[in-house]
């Protein structure tokens, strides 16, 4: 289980505490419909959470061929977001996400990888946004406190139900800025990336990478290794970046490694790239292409 989907789940399992017995007595207390709609609402989100859609991308990332379940969960959940009685508040980023999951599972019926990798990628950002939005909308109507739903950076995913409820809640947001983007010129099939990453919050972690399909078919995270006295590259599945400080990726370190590059990259030019962090979420960054000599 990777570090996103034990911190995720510790969320869940804390939202799940803290809000159950609020939504089973709201659904006990009026009659008006809107009660039993709600706890629709918080067994559908749960549903949306658990769909394992972080696993179906890092197999995707890792190996290029999707899980053999992947259509399927996607047409299950266009089917959980469309039969569900979402409140107006939601209704339209609903609506929003039933397409994502009609796109995804369009494309994984079909043998276009790269149309495959991008349809789950934005799925699986409207499906985190879609749940940052709906937790935010039961604890609303529940009274509970948006700090209560983060957890402090020490709990673990082994702390018991009665733990996590106790637990001392923490404000803190990872606040992430990306400086001196930058992309090597290149007229092969693969060139690098880099930036430094600042941080003014909590601790994050840059989970993944994306690139404008239509300048390359891929991008990875890599740090330089050494193996028997050579140097070699090697692909890591996230970058940790401390609280209040910085992770520099440069030549011989980390980096962001991009491959099947579709056509020459000159100096000048800017090239989008998506950083997906734990905390902070997605964050676009036009990096400049430079001389292959610049670092």
């Amino acid at each position: 289980m990777t570090s996103k989907t034990r911190r995720r789940g510790l969320v869940s399992l804390a939202a799940i505490v803290i809000l159950l017995p609020a939504v089973l007595a709201l659904g006990a207390c009026k009659s008006d419909g809107s009660n039993t709609r709600d706890a629709g609402v918080f067994t559908a989100i749960l549903a949306l959470d658990n769909a394992g859609l972080h696993e179906i991308e890092t197999e995707i990332v890792d190996s290029g061929t999707p899980p053999g379940d992947a259509q399927m969960t996607a047409l299950r959940m266009q089917s959980v977001v469309k039969l569900t009685d979402w409140p107006k508040d939601l209704k339209a980023l609903a609506d929003k996400l039933a397409n994502y999951f009609g796109d995804m599972a369009t494309a994984l019926g079909g043998n276009d990888k790269a149309k495959i990798k991008e349809a789950v990628s934005n799925a699986h950002e409207a499906e985190h946004d879609f749940s940052h939005e709906t937790w935010s909308y039961l604890q609303k109507k529940a009274g509970v406190a948006e700090a209560s739903m983060v957890m402090a950076p020490e709990a673990t995913a082994a702390a018991s139900p009665t733990k996590i409820a106790s637990a001392s809640p923490t404000m803190a947001m990872a606040k992430v800025t990306i400086e001196s983007p930058r992309v090597r010129a290149t007229e092969t099939d693969v060139t690098a990336a880099y930036f430094t990453i600042k941080n003014s919050g909590a601790a994050d972690r840059l989970v993944s990478v994306g690139i404008d399909a239509s300048v390359a078919g891929m991008a990875q995270l890599h740090t330089m290794v050494m193996q028997g006295g050579t140097a070699m590259m090697q692909q890591v599945q996230g970058i940790d970046v401390p609280a209040n400080g910085s992770v520099e990726l440069k030549p011989g370190g980390f980096h962001v490694m991009i491959m099947n590059v579709k056509r020459p990259l000159g100096t000048g030019e800017t090239v989008a790239i998506h950083l997906k962090f734990e905390n902070a979420g997605t964050v676009e960054v036009k990096a400049q292409v430079m001389p292959i000599t610049g670092n």
